[in-house]
């Protein structure tokens, strides 16, 4: 019966009882994935704010003791990486950082005044940091090197010299330099004439716009900056009555962290997708099956070469009358019930219990020997005592053996329980081998899977 109502249901209902279960295990992994992804991300951010705030707590406790302190703080061991000290005035008063990216935080700067051009100067910041600095106009904008406190300054304006001259003579050259060619207590910034900090290491007293960077670390969620991913975190430096004086801003690289979370979603998502095909694959091979592929159909000469009832198979000598002060209509009807409710079944009509043939003639001349009258009454039966909706579970059709005509109903396996009604009461019917037992109330319910 291909491509019948019937064959799309058992259909659906066979996608629902297997593919439900892939459906629901890719669910399960899409769910596993978020939770996972969920989790690992706040374990990072947890660990990574934790490591960065013991850092800033660190470089606090250095530099700020009551007072500036610069002599422990550039004795101090700092384990942190990188960070940033800005000033409450908007000072940058150090820079330890060799990450570019970053820079672009930093807005509005603006030179010490009284910048040294060609010539070294001794400038003291308005914390009270002492530099020998010496500055160089570029193209496209300024370099500013710089030596903290020196003892000797004819050695230090010497140094000083020799070092800027190594930035070149445009703006790119100066940014591209490595801060490794240089000698290591040098201290510079390159600031570009629309007054971008373009690189810079160090102390140079500059004062900038650090807004950018402070809410991006006051957030506290990750930055991408060009490839790379940022989670910075900033930890205001107090005098003895709580007032801010600056700012320490702890930057940390997290890229890897990051792209080992994107394969990790990545997979979680390609494996539920595998879940999600699988249960398609699934739902389109119960598909072909139920409504391609026919259904095996027992035949009148198969049935009767077996010679006996079984599970599928019944024999009834007609539809209407007594039989053995049965009626014979509940008969049918209760094998056709128990048929559906079962795995289906072949109910012959007009066969003896020892497979002889006997015909139903007699019922055929009730409507005047027309099978389609016969057929219409087993139709009005199936409605009237089982239920409209259950008539696409049944196929009649008839065959002539030794003269005589035998009504063949194939029963399908119903989607539902079916009930048979009698006498002002409803009975359900399975079969049991090769006989048709009527269930109580408690059974019933056990076979339809309820708790009793």
């Amino acid at each position: 019966m291909p491509f019948t109502k019937l064959a799309i249901k058992k259909a659906v209902k066979d996608i629902r009882k297997r593919a439900t279960g892939f459906v629901l295990l890719a669910i399960l992994f899409f769910t596993i994935g978020i939770l996972q992804d969920v989790f690992t991300k706040h374990q990072i951010h947890k660990t990574t704010l934790s490591e960065s705030n013991g850092w800033a707590g660190e470089i606090a406790g250095a530099i700020y003791n009551g007072k500036w302190d610069w002599k422990a703080y550039e004795q101090a061991y700092i384990s942190a990486p990188a960070y940033y000290i800005v000033s409450d005035d908007g000072l940058l008063i150090d820079i330890e950082s060799r990450t570019p990216e970053l820079l672009t935080l930093l807005r509005s700067v603006k030179l010490p005044a009284n910048s040294a051009f060609a010539t070294p100067e001794t400038f003291t910041s308005a914390v009270g940091e002492k530099f020998r600095l010496m500055a160089r106009k570029v193209s496209g904008g300024v370099v500013i090197v710089g030596l903290e406190e020196p003892n000797d300054l004819e050695m230090a304006d010497r140094e000083l010299a020799t070092n800027l001259a190594q930035f070149g003579s445009t703006l790119d050259d100066a940014t591209a330099l490595s801060s490794r060619k240089l000698n290591q207590d040098i201290e510079y910034a390159v600031v570009s004439d629309s007054g971008e900090l373009e690189s810079g290491l160090g102390s140079v007293p500059l004062k900038i716009d650090a807004s950018p960077m402070l809410a991006a670390a006051r957030t506290e969620k990750p930055v991408k900056i060009g490839n790379q991913t940022y989670l910075l975190i900033a930890k205001p430096i107090l005098d003895l009555n709580s007032k801010t004086l600056g700012t320490i801003v702890v930057p940390k690289d997290i890229t890897t962290e990051q792209q080992i979370l994107n394969e990790q979603w990545k997979f979680n998502l390609a494996l539920s997708a595998s879940a999600f095909g699988v249960a398609v694959l699934i739902a389109f091979y119960f598909i072909g099956r139920e409504i391609v592929m026919p259904a095996k159909r027992i035949s009148l000469d198969e049935a009767l070469l077996r010679k006996e009832e079984n599970e599928n198979i019944e024999f009834k000598p007609a539809l209407d009358g007594d039989f053995g002060n049965r009626d014979l209509r509940l008969e049918a009807l209760k094998t056709i019930a128990a048929f559906m409710n079962t795995s289906g079944g072949t109910l012959f009509i007009g066969v003896l219990n020892d497979s002889t043939i006997c015909g139903i003639q007699e019922n055929l001349e009730r409507f005047n020997g027309s099978r389609d009258g016969y057929r219409r009454h087993l139709g009005h039966l199936i409605a009237e005592r089982i239920g409209v909706d259950y008539a696409i579970y049944v196929r009649d059709s008839f065959e002539e053996k030794d003269r005589k005509t035998v009504c063949i109903v194939e029963v399908e396996k119903s989607l539902k329980p079916a009930f048979v009604k009698w006498e002002n009461d409803n009975f359900f019917f399975v079969r049991q081998c090769s006989r048709t037992v009527a269930l109580d109330p408690r059974e019933t319910a056990r076979w339809l899977g309820l708790r009793v």
